[in-house]
């Protein structure tokens, strides 16, 4: 999922995020004043960072969030095409978005999902910058179709996360 930090829009890759794992455990573990509870975090450091340039995305799931910004984004093509003509700052983005259905998705199912999570993100963006120049109609409707997406995207990713891990955390 795409993020915002300091003005700017970061998709963070499978390989950054593992890093960052590997990074605050080593943190936590220089904490731990117990031998063996030490040793076992940095195992888990040692593993991680052997296993991470071996792991990927899984190809099904990355396929559906294309699947589905795809279809966001030409509902929201079609939503600022209602309003004749587009604002002039809008329409670099009308094309943009038009854009999305007629490129074939390429090998690079990863690369591809992060290139269209980017025109989401500035999609919503322009859109709000934009508002008081289009129809109230027309943001209401983008903004319900990227909330619904959005809704979506979170449900896919809380299937995927183990739910005993949640309780194991509470009890900690």
């Amino acid at each position: 999922m795409p993020v915002r930090t300091r003005g700017h829009t970061v998709v963070n890759s499978l390989q950054r995020l593992l890093s960052e794992i590997i990074v605050t455990l080593d943190r936590a573990g220089q904490q731990v004043h117990d031998p063996y509870v030490r040793s076992q975090v940095f195992a888990v450091i040692d593993i991680l960072t052997n296993m991470a340039p071996r792991v990927e995305w899984q190809q099904a799931e990355v396929r559906k969030t294309i699947d589905d910004l795809r279809s966001v984004l030409h509902e929201i093509a079609q939503l600022l095409g209602e309003n004749d003509p587009c604002p002039e700052p809008l329409v670099e983005l009308c094309e943009q978005v038009r854009s999305v259905a007629t490129v074939p998705v390429g090998d690079d199912v990863v690369a591809e999902r992060d290139r269209l999570s980017r025109l989401f993100v500035t999609a919503m963006e322009r859109v709000d910058a934009w508002r008081n120049h289009l129809p109230e109609m027309v943001v209401r409707a983008i903004e319900q179709r990227c909330d619904a997406y959005l809704r979506r995207q979170l449900d896919r990713d809380l299937a995927l996360v183990r739910r005993p891990l949640f309780r194991r955390m509470s009890q900690a």
